[in-house]
């Protein structure tokens, strides 16, 4: 914040005064109950004095809101890891900041590759649902805008696919598709089951027509999504990290080198796998926060994304890790 006082030049005994408690109070720290004392006035004159004095221009306050230029950090991370472009944010003590932030950033990406019919997929988690409910409403578009993985979670912590979907299509004028299969069926069979199904085929056939993803990434820890809604138990966890899992993107795993591992837990998942992903021409990966950092470098070096978008302390810890 930058304060002008204008109060300096003797002349208007009143306005000297404001002059002067407005000097006191913005550029020397005195509190309103000091310059109170100081006049044997109320607070409360005091507050309608600063008042006054901005109304009166003299004093005049300005605000500069200045997004630090991050560009040679997304510069760096674009080379490092050969992806088409990196959004770097402020980072912030309140997560919401950032993934209001990041939600800006996303739709400026949605503004250059989103156009009338295109089909959008969108993943789970509560990232991707902050950044639809801080998605700025765009004009109508005719969007389809489709979960790539089935049913998890609970409707009420709007974490689920289908209620994500239908919220990225409010903002963007579009319409949204439902996958009304579980994400974690009970056997492979089960899971083959429901994928040769006929009415899963129109599934499949619509993820083939995907032009945009919007991907966020779960590391396998306790504060996870994956934990913290109990999609995953913590045994099963537990299993995934010792085959050296770091980390799920739409529930395929990877690790830590950003390759796809097989295990029996991926055989019970109906999702947009690896395979078809790879095909569509923008994945978005949203993720920001220290406990994404080992992720984000992951999914970075396994090439499964082409448009980062992230935090600035995030993108940091990203590069110091390659340098590891």
């Amino acid at each position: 914040m930058k304060v002008v006082w204008r109060g300096d030049v003797m002349g208007d005994a009143d306005q000297y005064q404001l002059g002067k408690v407005a000097r006191q109070y913005y550029m020397e720290n005195f509190t309103l109950r000091q310059i109170a004392t100081k006049l044997n006035v109320s607070i409360s004159t005091v507050s309608r004095m600063l008042t006054r004095a901005k109304r009166e221009h003299i004093v005049e306050i300005t605000v500069h809101d200045l997004h630090p230029d991050f560009r040679n950090i997304e510069i760096e991370l674009e080379s490092a890891f050969e992806i088409k472009e990196c959004i770097v944010v402020p980072s912030s003590e309140k997560t919401e900041s950032m993934y209001c932030d990041m939600a800006r950033a996303v739709a400026e990406v949605f503004g250059r590759s989103i156009h009338n019919n295109t089909f959008l997929g969108v993943s789970w988690g509560e990232t991707l649902k902050a950044i639809g409910d801080n998605l700025p409403v765009s004009r109508p578009k005719h969007v389809h805008v489709v979960p790539i993985i089935g049913a998890m979670g609970t409707i009420e912590t709007g974490i689920y696919p289908n209620s994500i979907a239908k919220s990225f299509a409010d903002k963007l004028g579009g319409v949204s598709y439902l996958i009304n299969s579980p994400a974690i069926l009970g056997s492979k069979k089960m899971r083959n089951s429901v994928l040769r199904d006929p009415n899963f085929s129109k599934v499949k056939a619509i993820w083939n027509k995907i032009d945009v993803v919007l991907l966020s990434v779960s590391s396998l820890e306790r504060d996870a999504s994956v934990s913290k809604f109990h999609i995953f138990s913590p045994q099963e966890l537990e299993y995934m990290r010792s085959l050296g899992i770091v980390c799920a993107t739409n529930f395929n795993m990877l690790n830590a080198e950003g390759q796809p591992v097989g295990q029996k837990i991926s055989d019970r998942i109906v999702n947009m796998d690896m395979e078809r992903l790879r095909k569509v021409k923008t994945i978005i990966l949203v993720a920001c926060g220290a406990s994404k950092v080992e992720a984000i470098h992951a999914a970075l070096r396994g090439q499964i994304l082409n448009i980062l978008i992230t935090d600035s302390e995030t993108a940091r810890a990203v590069l110091k890790r390659r340098s590891v």
